[in-house]
């Protein structure tokens, strides 16, 4: 039924957008970074959606471009090994370059489309035209967004937005549920996006929150085959999703950047374009490599970028258990780079922002030296909670405080 319902999905955006297209489609979207969890939640909920005559059809719609997803190697894994699909996810799934953004915008307008959001709760940039259309928006990220009583909205500061979707369609007896609880590889891929988010629930991460383990008890509770309860299979199931978004190494550094970005406009007139790249690996990791350099200056002409953070990751230790020392499993760094010269005074403010005066939460940052490394300036970042989640609306209230001044 899946495979079936995904070969069609494509067609379905293509007639949505068709000036003369009759009935409206339901689009579930992504946010623009496309990681696991933003790409199972539209997927999860469009299909699920799609079971109810009055949201028929509803397909998903990933918000980025095709070329793109095979840089994110988790999803392939997830919704490709798993859902065992004919065809490569990338092949099925729709991109946002399926849509012209004035065919797009011209649908919402029209109402030949309404919009559900997952893993984001604003439209930022030329995406703002799409508000009028949206209905349902479902998040765990800080609330930013002003949306009206008319709209379904469920935003709460969990690990995963896949939580919330999993809850919200398995804690309800309908023909929307029914099609998660009646599709396995599905659920699984949910409690993957999950596990991927929180670090395999590991308390050191600080990520995880009742509601994450209380859906991957619902979703392990659908088939004990595919979705098992026991930790190893949890364990296990988080090793092969880690191992694959880490596994980059046949792609150039830029495609390190691409990977995984979302980005932020403040400042004088908005002028100002702040990127926010994610990285599998430690920055230090990723600052080593021969085509470190090349890479931010090609990324960032191409994000029209003012200013870069990199975002870094170890994970030290993959158990689900913390040690009894107490001694930590991951380890951040943060790098803060100046990709134009006229900006180079407000990137020292950023760094003065975020090193003394943002507290809530505090980074924790401490300054290292790399010979590598001349163009910006990288830190440790001792608070381990802390992810982009966190650190884009730091970035936005420094912003906002230029834009006052």
């Amino acid at each position: 039924a899946l495979q079936a319902y995904l070969s069609q999905c494509r067609a379905i955006l293509a007639r949505s957008l068709t000036p003369t297209a009759n009935g409206v489609t339901t689009v579930v979207m992504g946010n623009e970074a496309c990681d696991l969890d933003s790409a199972v939640c539209a997927l999860s909920l469009a299909y699920c959606l799609d079971a109810d005559p009055s949201m028929s059809p509803a397909i998903p719609l990933l918000n980025v471009r095709r070329k793109e997803l095979p840089l994110r190697p988790d999803i392939l894994v997830a919704l490709g090994n798993w859902l065992g699909l004919p065809e490569a996810p990338e092949t099925l799934l729709p991109c946002r370059d399926d849509a012209k953004d004035v065919e797009l915008f011209q649908a919402v307008r029209d109402g030949r489309i309404r919009l559900a959001l997952v893993d984001h709760n604003v439209l930022r940039g030329k995406d703002a035209a799409l508000a009028s259309g949206v209905f349902m928006v479902i998040d765990h990220h800080v609330k930013e967004g002003i949306w009206t009583s008319k709209v379904d909205t469920t935003i709460e500061l969990v690990g995963s937005c896949s939580s919330l979707v999993a809850i919200r369609l398995l804690n309800n007896d309908s023909v929307i549920s029914n099609r998660l609880k009646t599709t396995p590889g599905l659920a699984r891929a949910l409690r993957g996006a999950i596990l991927l988010d929180t670090a395999n629930m590991l308390p050191a991460a600080g990520k995880a929150k009742p509601q994450d383990e209380a859906a991957l008890n619902l979703l392990e509770s659908l088939d004990s085959k595919a979705c098992g309860g026991d930790q190893s299979t949890r364990a296990a199931d988080y090793a092969a999703l880690l191992s694959a978004r880490r596994d980059l190494s046949r792609f150039a550094g830029v495609d390190h950047l691409r990977r995984d970005v979302k980005t932020v406009c403040g400042g004088d007139g908005g002028s100002v374009v702040v990127g926010l790249a994610s990285l599998a690996t430690s920055v230090a990791e990723f600052l080593r490599r021969s085509d470190a350099a090349k890479a931010i200056e090609e990324f960032s002409a191409e994000a029209n970028c003012s200013i870069l953070l990199l975002l870094g990751i170890e994970v030290l230790q993959q158990s689900n258990d913390a040690p009894p020392d107490g001694a930590v499993d991951i380890r951040r760094d943060l790098a803060i780079v100046c990709t134009r010269p006229a900006c180079q005074l407000m990137t020292e403010k950023l760094v003065q922002y975020l090193l003394c005066e943002h507290q809530d939460p505090d980074l924790q940052l401490e300054e290292l030296t790399i010979d590598c490394f001349q163009s910006g300036r990288l830190f440790t970042q001792h608070n381990l909670k802390a992810s982009r989640k966190q650190i884009l609306p730091a970035v936005l209230q420094f912003l906002n405080s230029i834009k006052e001044k």
